[in-house]
C-alpha cells in the first residue's frame, strides 16, 4: 500500500512538470517578444526624460538660468561674499603695540597682546618680531582660543640700539572650527578645562648673586578642575600699578587635577617697585594627548 502511494505522488509531480514544460515550449517565443517590448519601453522612457531635461535647460529656461547666475555672481556679488564671511573666521586682532622690556645687556624681551574675536574658531599662530625686515629671534607658536586675549612673548631677543622699533608679524595662522554638535557651549567647555587658581603671588626685591641682581617671584597654582595636563605653559608678568615691567615664560609639568603647587621664579636684573604678579596659564585644550590619563590624576 505504501509503495502504491509513493508511485502516485511521483506520477502527479511528473504530470505537473510536463504541464509546465509544455506551457513554456508553447509560449516561449511570445514571452521573449514581451521582454523585448518592455525593455524597449523602459529605454525609450529614459531617453525621452534625458532629452526633455536637456531641452528644458538649454532652450526653454536658458535665459532664466543665465539671469539667476548673473544676478548672483555679477550684479550682486556682495551677497556671496557676506554669506561666505558668516562661516569664515575673523582675523586675529592686535590689542597693543609691541612692548620692549629690559633684559640683560644687548637683549630685550618683547611682548604684545592679541585677541581672537571668533566664537567658534581657535587658531594656531606662528609669529615673530621684526625690526624693519630684520627678524628678532626665532619664530614662536601659540594657540589662541575663542574670545581669548593672549600674550605673545619673545624672550632674550638680541637687539641693537640702531634697529628701528620692533613690530609683530604673524607668519602663519591655522584656523580650526569647533563643531557645535560636539561642543555646544564653547565658553563653558573651556572654563571647565582651564580652572586654575593663583594665590599668594608676591615679588621679593633683587639681591646680588655675585655681580648680578636676582629677584624672586613666588605664587601658588592650583589645578581646581577635573582635568590633569602633561604640561601647562604660562606667561608670568610683573606689574608696577598697571604698567608691565617684566615678563617671562614657565611650564608646569604633570599638573594633576586638584593639585596645588608653590612655584618660585628667578628674575635677573633690577625691577623697580613691583606691585603685582600676574600668572596666565595656557593649557593645550584641544589636543587630546595633552591631558593626563585619568589613572594618573589625583581627582579624575
Amino acid at each position: 500500500m505504501q509503495d502504491f502511494l509513493s508511485a502516485s505522488q511521483e506520477t502527479r509531480q511528473t504530470e505537473k512538470f510536463l504541464t509546465r514544460a509544455a506551457w513554456w515550449v508553447e509560449h516561449k517565443e511570445r514571452a521573449r517578444r514581451l521582454g523585448v517590448i518592455l525593455w524597449a519601453v523602459a529605454a525609450g522612457a529614459l531617453l525621452f526624460f534625458a532629452l526633455w531635461v536637456f531641452a528644458d535647460a538649454f532652450f526653454f529656461r536658458y535665459e532664466t538660468e543665465r539671469a539667476l547666475v548673473r544676478g548672483l555672481a555679477i550684479e550682486n556679488p556682495n551677497d556671496l561674499r557676506e554669506n561666505a564671511q558668516v562661516f569664515a573666521a575673523k582675523p586675529i586682532r592686535p590689542l597693543s603695540e609691541p612692548l620692549v622690556l629690559s633684559a640683560k645687556e644687548g637683549f630685550v624681551d618683547l611682548l604684545s597682546f592679541v585677541e581672537n574675536p571668533n566664537d567658534r574658531w581657535w587658531a594656531r599662530v606662528e609669529y615673530q618680531y621684526v625690526s624693519g625686515e630684520t627678524p628678532l629671534g626665532e619664530p614662536q607658536f601659540v594657540n589662541i582660543y575663542p574670545k581669548e586675549q593672549a600674550a605673545l612673548l619673545a624672550l632674550a631677543v638680541p637687539h641693537d640700539r640702531t634697529l628701528s622699533r620692533p613690530t609683530l608679524r604673524t607668519r602663519q595662522v591655522t584656523w580650526h572650527a569647533i563643531d557645535p554638535h560636539t561642543i555646544p557651549d564653547v565658553s563653558a567647555w573651556m572654563a571647565e578645562r582651564a580652572l586654575f587658581q593663583i594665590t599668594d603671588a608676591s615679588f621679593l626685591p633683587a639681591v646680588f648673586s655675585g655681580d648680578v641682581p636676582v629677584g624672586r617671584s613666588l605664587f601658588t597654582i592650583k589645578n581646581a578642575g577635573a582635568y590633569g595636563y602633561w604640561e601647562v605653559p604660562a606667561v608670568v608678568l610683573l606689574r608696577r600699578g598697571e604698567a608691565i615691567v617684566g615678563a617671562t615664560h614657565t611650564v608646569f609639568e604633570n599638573l594633576e587635577a586638584g593639585e596645588s603647587r608653590t612655584v618660585e621664579l628667578s628674575w635677573f636684573g633690577t625691577y623697580p617697585s613691583v606691585t603685582r604678579v600676574d600668572v596666565l596659564p595656557r593649557p593645550d585644550l584641544f589636543t587630546p594627548s595633552a591631558y593626563l590619563p585619568p589613572s594618573l590624576s589625583s581627582n579624575p
